[in-house]
Formats: structure tokens, C-alpha cells, sequence
């Protein structure tokens, strides 16, 4: 994919080269709990600068998760301009074969509208909780109709996945094409955006709320094509009004990660603080759109809920409210800088000498609890590299640096949530720590799921993911 921004020096949009440093440093060397993937800022079109932590490269594309649900919104968006429904229609009247004697007079009459705003007066779900979408055993539609009210619809946010299903569903009934098919020839071939994957079901409905893999620079795109107000190269592909209303606060949305998930709830988005919208996804999938500054910052990351406030905390505190409304004197000394900086980034890896265990282990296989699909390992130590062998239900082996790190392309490992899809590179880095613990990492690339290994002196194995199926 061609780069659609161009770049310029940050100065000549009024933001400071040493600002921005600042801004990287406060990415850098981060635990694995709370990491950068990657990082792009534009300002008035033009990209300020863009950075992605080794392993991960630019022209990788990455998990989105939860901001997947804003392609859904875009899709209902679309689905209106050609007059194939209003946000006013009452869903059920698309889904008279789910509606049983169950269905009460509530659900009969939620509008697509308060699916949009997370508004339906059902309980929701704890916000990342989801089912298997494959268990085609339970027909989550008709589940949704038949969910008991507490409260009218239009008046309470409830973070709800299976509200976004539904109208995935929905566009799939009225187009006859599943989101990222109805959405190709309207949005994403205009854009020049590739979904590289994306999870549906068996009845190969896009299950919406997640699912979505693209490359972070096609992200910003959406962000820049909101801030737009839906024009593109000068066509005007979705109306103004809709692309307003999308990034409007609906519902006084409250999430459990920090005061920007306190400023309301848009359609399938976020507000945030300082007049600012948000495509949001788990452990810091982000585009943040700021129209007082006709800006646009997107991320990709690995962090825990718990410390995703700090993501934009960090922009907010070395970037955005430090930006001028004129250019700054240029900086050519501070441009190298950060252009040295930017080319330095890489997560973190620790690397020690071997420990004269490697001997004991190398050619054995250890048996252990059964974690996952796995119940044994075997370790084959070679110069600079450790082959790991898991096995058990399935087999997969990868190679583990000892001094940097090595990728192995793996199929079916099954260790992430939500997304079947784990036929991907493994980047994974050993060592022995002090105690003669062998620490096996293993990232999983276009992801953020991290497999960790940890085999004590005795022998016991440890295996657990993080951010992953078998999470800790």
C-alpha cells in the first residue's frame, strides 16, 4: 500500500521536534503490560512524524478489536444514504423469523438508533466480554430480542457487542454482503484500504464488534476521512451530517479505563476530553480524532485496561496541548533528532548468557499440566538459538533468540481471544534469569497476544499467554 500521507516537518504545523520526543520517550521501555506497537500523528493532512516499535513494522497490519464496530456504524451509515433504512426503523421489523412470544413490546420497538448509541436499556455485558460467534448453537440475534429491559431505551449507556452483531447482521440482510464486502466498493477501495482479515461467522456474517485486521496507516484514514466529514479526494462519499452525528456525544458513556472513557458514548465510538472522538479498541487500539486541531493521532498497542489512560495521558500532556494555531520556526537539529530517535524503537528484550543448564535440557521433553492444548515441550539448543517444540492436542515449534530476536511463521496455535485467526509470525526471544528460570517470549505478530514459557530449575513449566487465550 502506497503512503497516502505526506510528510512534512513538524514544525511547519506548529508542533515542536522536541515535543515529540519527549512524546516517544514516554513510549519507550515500557513492561510488557503497557507497550506501543506503533504510532502515527497528522495535522492538517500532512504526517508529522510515525514510528513502530521492532518487531513491528508499518506495513504490518494489527488486531483492532473494538474499533472494528466503527466500520459497522459506517456501513449503517452507507446503508441510509442509499435509503435502504433510517436510524428511526425499528430493528425487529428486519428480523420477523427471530421475534418469538418471548420478545417483549420493548425490544419489538428499539430503533436502529439505540443499538448505534449502546442504548438499548438492556444490561450489556461486562465491556470485553464476548461469546465463541462460531457456537452457532445459540442464535445471538434472537438472544438479543428476547434479553430482559431495566430500564427505556435511548437512556442509559450499556456496552453491548451483541447490539453491534445484530446490525452487522443487519447489513447483511439489507445488502446481501457482509460488512467488509458492502463496505469495499463505497469505502475501503476509495480509501485505499486493505482488510487483511477480518472474523465472521459461520453464516459468514462480520461479527462486528471485533475482528478487524489493517494496517495503522488505514486506520488514520478513517480518522482523517471523519474529520473530513466524510469526503475523500474531494468526493463526498458519506453525507456531512452522518459522520457529525457519529462523533457526537448520544449517551453519558462510562467505561472502566480512566476519565476518557467518562465523556459519552458517539455511535460506535467515544468522546474524550478536549472535544475529541475516539475509535477505541482492547489494549490500545486508538485513532483519536481532534477537530479544534484538525488533528489526528492513531496507535496501535499491547496494555492492559488498567493503563490505557496513560496512552493518551502522554499525547495529551507532550503533544496536544502544546500545539500552535500558527508554524513554529523550523528545527533542523531537532528533526534529526527525533528521525534518530524514531529509528531506534524496539520493544524490550532481555538477553543473558547462557547458563550451563542448556545442557540438561537440550533434547528433552518435559511433560506439565495441561495448559491450552498443551501438555509437553521440548527444547533443542543450537548457536544463538533455543527450537521450541509444544505439544499435545496440536504441535507447533518456533525458534527463541538467545542474543536477538528470531521469527518463526506458525498456523493454529490457539492461544488469541475473540479471533480464530493465528496463522501468523511468532517473534520470540530466551533467557536465563538469575534464578536459572528459562524465560521463553513469544509475540505474536499483527496481534497482541504474548505466549510466555517459564521453566524452573526442578522443571516445572509454566505456560500462559498474555492477552491471550490462556491469559494470567
Amino acid at each position: 500500500m502506497a503512503k497516502y500521507f505526506k510528510k512534512v516537518t513538524p514544525e511547519s504545523c506548529g508542533v515542536s521536534s522536541i515535543d515529540l520526543i519527549k512524546f516517544i520517550e514516554g513510549m519507550e521501555d515500557m513492561p510488557e503490560i503497557k507497550e506501543t506497537h506503533g504510532f502515527m500523528l497528522i495535522r492538517h493532512g500532512k504526517l508529522l512524524t510515525e514510528g513502530w516499535f521492532a518487531p513491528y513494522t508499518e506495513d504490518m497490519p494489527h488486531t483492532l478489536f473494538s474499533d472494528t464496530k466503527t466500520f459497522v456504524q459506517l456501513a449503517v451509515g452507507f446503508m441510509v444514504k442509499e435509503g435502504l433504512c433510517t436510524i428511526e426503523d425499528k430493528i425487529s421489523d428486519y428480523f420477523p423469523d427471530k421475534l418469538s412470544d418471548k420478545v417483549s413490546e420493548h425490544n419489538r420497538n428499539l430503533k436502529t438508533k439505540h443499538l448505534l448509541m449502546m442504548a438499548t436499556g438492556h444490561k450489556g455485558q461486562q465491556i470485553h466480554k464476548t461469546g465463541d460467534f462460531n457456537d452457532m448453537s445459540v442464535d445471538k440475534v434472537k438472544e438479543f430480542f428476547e434479553t430482559d429491559n431495566y430500564i427505556e431505551a435511548g437512556v442509559e449507556f450499556q456496552y453491548d457487542n451483541i447490539a453491534t452483531y445484530v446490525l452487522s447482521n443487519l447489513v447483511s440482510r439489507l445488502t446481501g454482503f457482509n460488512v467488509a464486502e458492502y463496505l469495499k466498493p463505497r469505502f475501503l477501495d476509495p480509501l485505499d484500504i486493505t482488510v487483511d482479515y477480518y472474523s465472521h461467522d459461520s453464516n459468514n456474517v462480520c461479527i462486528g464488534y471485533s475482528g478487524f485486521r489493517i494496517k495503522l496507516e488505514a486506520l488514520a484514514k478513517v480518522g482523517q476521512f471523519l474529520l473530513n466529514g466524510g469526503t475523500w479526494e474531494g468526493a463526498q462519499l458519506l453525507p456531512k451530517e452522518w459522520c457529525e452525528q457519529a462523533m457526537a456525544k448520544h449517551t453519558d458513556g462510562i467505561g472502566p479505563c480512566g476519565d476518557d472513557w467518562n465523556q459519552g458514548y458517539c455511535w460506535h465510538m467515544w468522546r474524550g476530553r478536549y472535544n475529541t472522538a475516539r475509535l477505541c479498541g482492547a489494549y490500545g487500539q486508538m485513532c483519536v480524532i481532534i477537530p479544534d486541531r484538525d488533528m489526528i493521532f492513531a496507535t496501535n498497542s499491547g496494555a492492559n485496561f488498567n493503563k490505557l489512560q496513560s496512552i493518551l495521558d502522554n499525547f495529551y500532556e507532550n503533544v496536544l496541548l502544546k500545539v500552535s494555531d500558527k508554524p513554529l520556526e523550523e528545527n533542523p537539529i531537532g528533526n534529526i533528532k527525533l528521525e534518530n530517535k524514531i529509528s531506534k524503537l524496539a520493544l524490550r528484550n532481555i538477553f543473558a548468557p547462557v547458563s550451563p543448564r542448556a545442557n540438561e535440557l537440550n533434547g528433552k521433553e518435559i511433560t506439565f499440566e495441561k495448559k491450552g492444548r498443551y501438555n509437553k515441550i521440548r527444547l533443542d539448543f543450537g548457536s544463538g538459538v533455543c527450537r521450541v517444540a509444544l505439544s499435545g492436542d496440536c504441535e507447533i515449534s518456533f525458534d527463541a533468540g538467545l542474543s536477538e530476536p528470531k521469527e518463526t511463521y506458525i498456523e493454529n496455535g490457539g492461544f488469541l481471544t475473540i479471533d480464530p485467526f493465528d496463522h501468523a509470525k511468532y517473534s520470540a526471544t530466551a533467557y536465563f534469569n538469575i534464578d536459572d528460570v528459562f524465560i521463553i517470549t513469544a509475540r505474536i505478530l499483527e496481534t497482541v497476544t504474548i505466549v510466555k514459557i517459564e521453566i524452573s530449575p526442578d522443571e516445572t513449566v509454566k505456560l500462559y499467554t498474555l492477552r491471550g487465550n490462556l491469559g494470567e
